[in-house]
């Protein structure tokens, strides 16, 4: 499996979803999820993109069910939101954002950049860097909720290198 994931880490009101929707374009409630993006080599990736945090909102997802979504989908790239800390919905549990980066990785999965966004999720950069490979771009913006998302967008596309 050749799968690549883009993912922007960060609590409640982080800014994760607008982050993401200025680096993509996506629009809220977009219905196209497979968005072209041209990296700064000029070359154009498919990235399937899901605005909302994997541990949030209504479609909620597991790990386990992540892996299997991403297994049966055609890009090769995801682009999505983890919330740092785990949260607990319906009395099903949804870990922090570490067990689902593990978790990617055991399936074989490759993590090809992350963004960290706000104070709890730079809090967790030691666990990660531990289990991501060194070639991970990670950018952190610890003011993320306090600036315009495009500024935080523009931050995050320098260093993963996304136009």
């Amino acid at each position: 499996m050749n799968k690549k994931l883009h993912i922007v880490i960060g609590d409640s009101n982080a800014r994760k979803s607008s982050t993401i929707r200025c680096l993509t374009g996506a629009g809220q409630g977009f219905s196209r999820k497979i968005l072209e993006i041209e990296l700064m080599n000029n070359s154009v990736i498919l990235v399937y993109v899901k605005q909302s945090a994997l541990q949030e909102n209504y479609r909620l997802k597991t790990p386990e069910e992540f892996i299997d979504f991403i297994k049966s989908e055609k890009p090769e790239h995801f682009l999505f939101a983890l919330r740092a800390k785990g949260t607990t919905h319906k009395g099903k549990q949804y870990p922090d954002c570490t067990v689902y980066i593990e978790e990617f990785i055991k399936a074989g999965i490759e993590i090809e950049s992350i963004a960290l966004l706000g104070s709890t999720a730079i809090g967790r950069r030691s666990d990660i860097v531990k289990i991501v490979p060194s070639t991970c771009a990670i950018v952190e913006e610890a003011n993320s909720a306090a600036q315009p998302a495009n500024k935080t967008a523009a931050k995050v596309r320098k260093t993963w290198g996304w136009l």
